[in-house]
């Protein structure tokens, strides 16, 4: 086996590290900054996450089949026997949680054409990675990949397994290939997962005797817990509870979980919404933190009762990362958006959470039946009007993985089980392209929101009015970490400008 590549903590040993060049997608191309706050670690040039051991599959993989392409090491149905296109160890390492990253793309999604019996789930399994402790010599975790987990022929996924182990030793990935499709593997990799903090119950309404849950995952010796509501510490409350004895601690293997009365830590919170930050830290530093943001009611319907005017419903996300301090750009432009006379606009902002985002908007759509309905997030530094919505919840597909705000996480799970593969927006996109650049905004459609919280939200929104004659969509407004008053003044326009291309003014609409 060759030398191992540690890349970004010392120098670049082998010529296995070289940059890729004949896929279609590199890296990450899908709209740049959109998942700036919550990447794991950062990207070196050749595309490696920095800190990671990085095995070329040409040069540091053992095979038992399969041959060199550009890029890395492949596997061709009629050319190559099913069997392991790459076999590596680590050097010895501690104990904890790891992730191992295979990336990987497949020459076709034809299953028929690759596949013996494309009916069979056999045929369709692309390849399998297998992790194992070896100084135990057991397996630790074992994950089948579909081909239809590539979506896109030609483009290189990221095929995350997150393993936990105690003890020393080197672990060791076994990359296997079914035979069925043209598949090629570029570069292992592995490294520590991120700590994190997960908070039950998820955010919404909050039961008067609701018990708080903290599961603190690989959380480190000693450890503290820090707590804050709408900025005001709730230390001092966590404390007296934990001296009353209202505070339990159950640890296992897996993860240590800290429950408490959730009322009685809130008590002297102000305010409709509740935000409450959990934070993990060790001597110098937090190494997890989670928000969630409650409520003792449901969000009120602002809509007048006549229902005389066109009622718009706009929604932005709360700020995240939930370790970070950022303003969220679609929040400020939807709180600093006036409005008009002819419209009845109600403005909701949302947690950046899976589930609890998604059920907000349907309780809101269900209860206050909005007419136009316009969700926001930040993406890049220009505007995108999104045009599609696709039917998968995962955010492993953010190299390494993306974990919500209250810190769930998903690989590859379907947001409606059964539902259609993609949803369009109901918005006229290019009319609204063409309305932005008319206030000079940089904008363009796009037809990839990524796979993350945005656009969760967006494939339940067009599945929630489905059966309607609702006008709904998403736009990704640009990404501004710390809104001045200039900022909020440019993103309400942005907003106005948007809302007056999908909603004429009365004055013009009878032209």
């Amino acid at each position: 086996m060759g030398v191992v590549c540690w890349i970004g903590l010392y120098a670049a040993a082998s010529s296995g590290c070289g940059a890729p060049e004949a896929a279609r997608t590199r890296v990450d191309e899908r709209p740049d900054g959109l998942y700036s706050g919550l990447m794991d670690g950062k990207y070196d040039s050749d595309g490696h996450l920095i800190g990671a051991l990085t095995f070329d599959a040409r040069t540091q993989c053992e095979h038992d089949t399969g041959d060199s392409e550009a890029e890395g090491w492949a596997g061709r149905p009629g050319d190559h026997e099913a069997g392991t296109l790459c076999r590596v160890a680590t050097p010895e390492l501690g104990g904890g949680r790891f992730r191992v990253n295979v990336r990987a793309l497949v020459h076709s999604l034809d299953r028929a054409g690759d596949g013996d019996d494309a009916s069979s789930a056999e045929s369709s399994r692309a390849l399998t990675i297998v992790v194992r402790d070896a100084a135990a010599d057991r397996e630790l975790a074992r994950r089948i990949i579909d081909v239809s987990r590539f979506e896109t022929a030609m483009t290189y996924r990221n095929l995350v397994v997150e393993v936990s182990r105690r003890g020393l030793g080197p672990l060791e990935v076994n990359v296997e290939w079914s035979g069925h499709h043209a598949l090629r593997v570029e570069h292992v990799q592995v490294y520590r997962a991120k700590r994190r903090v997960l908070v039950e119950p998820r955010s919404g309404l909050l039961a008067a005797d609701a018990t708080l849950k903290l599961a603190l995952f690989d959380a480190p010796d000693g450890f503290e817990l820090r707590l804050d509501c709408n900025g005001k510490s709730l230390d001092e409350r966590f404390a007296t509870l934990e001296q009353d004895g209202k505070v339990t601690r159950d640890a296992t293997e897996a993860a240590t979980v800290v429950s408490l009365p959730a009322a009685e830590l809130l008590e002297g919170c102000e305010g409709d919404d509740l935000r409450l930050r959990v934070q993990v830290r060790n001597s110098y530093y937090a190494v997890a933190t989670a928000r969630v943001t409650y409520r003792s009611a449901q969000h009120p319907c602002t809509f007048a009762d006549e229902g005389k005017k066109p009622r718009v419903l706009l929604t932005g996300f709360e700020p995240f990362p939930a370790r970070g301090d950022s303003d969220n750009s679609s929040e400020q432009a939807v709180l600093a958006y006036q409005g008009r006379a002819d419209l009845d606009v109600m403005r909701v902002v949302l947690p950046v959470e899976w589930d609890s985002a998604a059920a907000t908007l349907r309780g809101l759509i269900d209860r206050c039946k909005p007419d136009v309905i316009v969700s926001f997030g930040q993406g890049r530094s220009q505007v995108d009007v999104e045009t599609t919505a696709y039917n998968s919840k995962d955010s492993f597909d953010i190299a390494g993985g993306a974990v919500d705000n209250r810190g769930m996480l998903f690989a590859g799970q379907p947001i409606v089980k059964d539902g259609a593969a993609t949803l369009s927006t109901r918005l006229p996109a290019q009319d609204l392209v063409s309305a932005l650049s008319g206030i000079g905004e940089q904008a363009s459609t796009s037809n990839d929101p990524g796979r993350y919280i945005c656009n969760n939200l967006f494939y339940e929104l067009m599945h929630e009015v489905a059966d309607s004659e609702r006008l709904a969509g998403f736009v990704h407004l640009p990404i501004v970490s710390n809104v001045d008053d200039d900022d909020r003044e440019r993103l309400a326009k942005i907003v106005s400008a948007i809302v007056d291309g999908i909603v004429p003014r009365r004055e013009e609409a009878g032209r």
